[in-house]
């Protein structure tokens, strides 16, 4: 039988194109001891995969496995008025990204912070088709915290310009960059400075964040 929280695992593989069981552990077996929540979960996977709603494969980095939702999975989220898509296999390239996301979004999570957005989330809910954030955070009043995972270098010119144009956004209670590298977090800190508007602004580079998480996560849902 498949339950409520079921569905719930497999929207959010949906949401974020894959998953990992640990990031599964956190957001559905979080009430459980940790030796109780990694078996609970551990089940609940295997009981899925059993299903045929998800597979399996493995990660090129580690040896945690990576799970996707399949066609069959998919329709059963469709059952349930969703629209998902169905990855065939992971995207490499863009892989480090894609998990960095889920990473910084548990950190959040455990603190309690159980509202968010994925990008396509976001797409579907506010029509936008520019300044998408790889992540959002929707406050306890309804705004919203941009979160985005720059781990590749960019122009600060480029960055400025978003800057700048962030300011004009009406919902938009702060922005957190997690950066791949100190040079990487001294450019968004550049660009930032030279926005001509303020803007409720963290920026970090990523062993620091998680380092720190907790202190953080706070300071930036409280801004």
């Amino acid at each position: 039988m498949i339950t409520e929280r079921d569905m719930k695992i497999l929207s959010f593989i949906d949401r974020f194109q894959f998953t990992k069981r640990r990031f599964i552990k956190e957001l559905y077996f979080s009430s459980n001891t940790e030796k109780g929540a990694c078996k609970a979960s551990y089940d609940r996977i295997n009981k899925l995969k059993k299903a045929g709603l998800i597979k399996k494969i493995d990660d090129l980095w580690s040896r945690e496995h990576i799970y996707l939702l399949t066609f069959k999975g998919a329709q059963s989220l469709t059952m349930y008025g969703e629209k998902p898509t169905v990855h065939k296999t992971i995207a490499w390239n863009n892989f480090m990204h894609n998990e960095m996301i889920q990473r910084v979004l548990m950190e959040f999570v455990a603190l309690g912070h159980r509202r968010f957005m994925s990008e396509r989330d976001f797409i579907r809910f506010t029509k936008k088709s520019e300044l998408i954030p790889d992540l959002v955070l929707v406050k306890d009043d309804d705004r919203f915290i941009y979160i985005e995972i720059e781990l590749e270098e960019k122009s600060v010119s480029r960055l400025t310009d978003r800057a700048q144009r962030l300011t004009l956004e009406p919902n938009l209670a702060g922005v957190l960059y997690v950066c791949g590298s100190p040079r990487i977090e001294n450019k968004v800190n550049r660009a930032y400075l030279e926005s001509s508007k303020k803007i409720n602004f963290f920026c970090i580079e990523e062993s620091h964040f998680f380092k720190n998480a907790k202190t953080f996560c706070k300071e930036i849902l409280h801004a």
